[in-house]
C-alpha cells in the first residue's frame, strides 16, 4: 500500500548519503592524485559543493515524496467513496484547487495539463459520475517550499488534520532527536532544513556544514518521510475499517525479546509468512510472521474460532496493545 513511494525516496536519500561518504573518505585518504592523473578541486570548494548538492537534492526528494504520497491517498479515497459522500473539506479544497490550477495552467509545472484535463474530471465529480477522479494538482499545488506550516496545510487539504500531533509524538522522529541530544522539535528542524535549502540555492554559504551534519539532515528527512507514510497508511486503514473492508484480527498482549509476541487473535486464519499491519502507539507499520506457536508447539498455520492467544515471532518488534490488521490490497 503505497510502499513503493517510500522505498523510492529511501533509495534516493541513501544514494545521497553514500556519495557523501565516498567524498569524505577520499578527502581523508592519503592518495597521490597526480599518479592517477586526477585534478581534485580545492578542499573548501569541494565541501561547499557537497553542502549545496545535499540540500538541493534532498529537498527535491522530499517534495516529490509529499506530492506523490498525497496523490496516492487521493487515488485511494476516490475508489472508496462517491464524490457526494466525500468529506466537505475535500470537496471545498478540490473546488478551490481546480480554480488555482486553471488560473496557472500556462505555468511550466502544469505543462502536461490542458483545460479539458482539469475541467472534465471535475464535471464528472459534480454529476456524481462513478468514473470521477480527483486531480492531485488541485490539492498539492504550492508556490513556496514545503516548510512545516505548508506541510500541515497540504495534509489538511485532503482532510488529514492530526499531522502535527502525529509527527510531534512519532517514536521515529523522537528517536532522531534523542540521538542528536537535541532539544529542537520537528517544526524547527524542518524549517531549518528549508531555510538552508533556500540559502544554498539562492545565496552565499556563510558556514559550511560538515559531513556529520549533512548526514543528519539525510536521516531527518528519511525519518520524516517514514512518519508521514505511516500517517497516510493509518488513515487508509481507518477508512477500510469504517467501511468494513478489513477488520481488527487481533491485539498484541505482550512482547518479548527476539520479536516474539503474544497476540490475541479473533476469528482469523493465520499462517507463517502472512503480513499484517500493526496500528497503535503512534505507529502504523507492516510486519511479517516468521513462526507461530500454539500450546508451545510450532505450527505453520492456525484457524482461530472466537478468541485465542497465539505466540508469534515477527520480522520486527510489535508494540503491546497495538491492533493487528490484515490487508491484502
Amino acid at each position: 500500500m503505497l510502499n513503493h513511494i517510500l522505498q523510492k525516496s529511501y533509495l534516493e536519500i541513501e544514494t545521497i548519503q553514500k556519495i557523501l561518504t565516498i567524498n569524505e573518505k577520499i578527502r581523508n585518504t592519503e592518495i597521490t592524485f597526480e599518479k592517477i592523473q586526477i585534478d581534485i578541486p580545492p578542499l573548501t570548494a569541494w565541501k561547499i559543493f557537497d553542502h549545496r548538492a545535499t540540500y538541493s537534492q534532498l529537498y527535491v526528494v522530499y517534495e516529490i515524496f509529499i506530492e506523490t504520497l498525497l496523490s496516492g491517498y487521493l487515488s485511494f479515497i476516490q475508489k472508496q467513496y462517491k464524490y457526494a459522500d466525500l468529506a466537505d473539506a475535500i470537496k471545498q479544497n478540490h473546488r478551490k484547487g481546480i480554480s488555482v490550477v486553471l488560473d496557472k495552467i500556462d505555468r511550466k509545472n502544469f505543462k502536461n495539463l490542458s483545460e479539458l484535463d482539469v475541467i472534465e474530471p471535475y464535471y464528472k465529480s459534480l454529476t456524481n459520475d462513478s468514473s470521477y477522479s480527483l486531480l492531485s494538482d488541485a490539492f498539492t499545488n504550492h508556490d513556496k517550499n514545503i516548510n512545516f506550516s505548508l506541510l500541515l496545510s497540504l495534509f489538511n487539504r485532503v482532510n488529514i488534520r492530526d499531522t502535527e500531533n502525529w509527527l510531534t509524538n512519532h517514536p521515529i522522529i523522537n528517536d532522531y532527536f534523542k540521538s542528536k541530544g537535541s532539544h529542537l522539535n520537528v517544526t524547527n528542524e524542518l524549517n531549518d532544513f528549508i531555510d538552508e535549502r533556500n540559502t544554498v540555492s539562492h545565496g552565499e554559504i556563510d558556514q559550511i556544514r560538515g559531513y556529520s551534519l549533512l548526514q543528519e539532515s539525510c536521516t531527518f528527512i528519511k525519518s520524516l518521510c517514514l512518519s508521514l507514510y505511516e500517517l497516510i497508511i493509518k488513515n487508509i486503514l481507518e477508512i477500510k475499517l469504517a467501511n468494513s473492508i478489513v477488520k481488527i484480527d487481533g491485539t498484541v498482549e505482550h512482547n518479548y525479546q527476539n520479536n516474539i509476541s503474544i497476540i490475541k487473535f479473533n476469528n482469523s486464519n493465520i499462517s507463517v509468512d502472512d503480513t499484517f499491519y500493526c496500528l497503535g502507539s503512534g505507529r502504523c507499520y507492516q510486519f511479517k510472521i516468521l513462526s507461530l506457536k500454539k500450546n508451545n508447539l510450532k505450527v505453520n498455520e492456525i484457524t482461530v474460532n472466537g478468541e485465542e492467544k497465539i505466540g508469534v515471532q515477527s520480522d520486527v518488534l510489535i508494540k503491546e496493545k497495538c491492533s493487528i490488521i490484515r490487508d491484502l490490497n
